[in-house]
């Protein structure tokens, strides 16, 4: 299994107004150290077992897509307390046919892997013909034949508050694959269109507490479910 391009991620230890891709970093820091890359089971390993471990993941798979930078930003200002895996590899996976074998496609497993491992899960995803963009239901699609997703607590960031079919379909998918929504913990920055970057975002005192807000309320809600 390959390094995932965005592993676990806590807050930036450089600035909390920039975001870095940590594999990047972790990759500088093994180059001047002269130590070997970890890959993605080696580098959660460590953690505190007290740690939240979430999984994000983007419905779109555009390169400056408002809903990835909306994750962007959280992952950023996600406290030491809070792992967050950000997914960038939805485009590497295959049409889903349950006549297929997911043993047989290592995406398909590092995708299941991933989930396994998380506590909960937060979904951003822009909204295609009043419905749910086909590349993010193709992951979805995988999930309801594995163990990878079984009563999962989940939440919704926004990036537009003109999505609310997208966001209604998501949450009826996500709930009967036995996900359990966060309801109070859903966030909407409305994005579209304003030219926002993560560094933007996470330099605007509102979208900065908002986001670490609605950060904070799931994964109360995750400590409560768990107790």
């Amino acid at each position: 299994m390959g390094v995932p391009a965005t592993l676990w991620s806590t807050h930036n230890e450089s600035s909390p107004f920039t975001y870095q891709d940590p594999v990047t970093v972790h990759a500088r820091r093994n180059t001047q150290q002269k130590k070997p890359a970890l890959n993605f089971l080696e580098m959660i390993e460590p953690m505190n077992p007290s740690t939240i471990k979430l999984f994000a993941l983007s419905g779109s798979l555009r390169q400056h897509s408002s809903n990835t930078q909306l994750l962007q930003a959280v992952v950023a200002v996600a406290p030491p307390t809070i792992a967050i895996d950000l997914y960038n590899s939805l485009h590497e996976l295959p049409h889903f046919n349950p006549d297929e074998d997911p043993q047989t496609y290592p995406a398909v497993l590092d995708l299941f892997a991933r989930v396994r491992v998380a506590d909960g899960l937060i979904v951003s995803t822009p909204e295609y013909a009043r419905g749910v963009p086909g590349s993010l239901k193709n992951a979805l699609d995988w999930w309801v034949g594995s163990d990878a997703f079984v009563e999962k607590p989940f939440v919704l960031f926004n990036a537009s508050n003109r999505s609310t079919h997208a966001q209604a379909s998501l949450i009826t998918t996500l709930q009967t694959m036995s996900g359990i929504h966060v309801a109070e913990a859903d966030l909407t920055i409305h994005l579209l269109g304003k030219g926002e970057t993560v560094e933007t975002l996470l330099a605007t005192d509102e979208y900065h507490q908002r986001l670490l807000d609605a950060l904070t309320r799931f994964v109360e809600k995750i400590g409560s479910t768990g107790d």
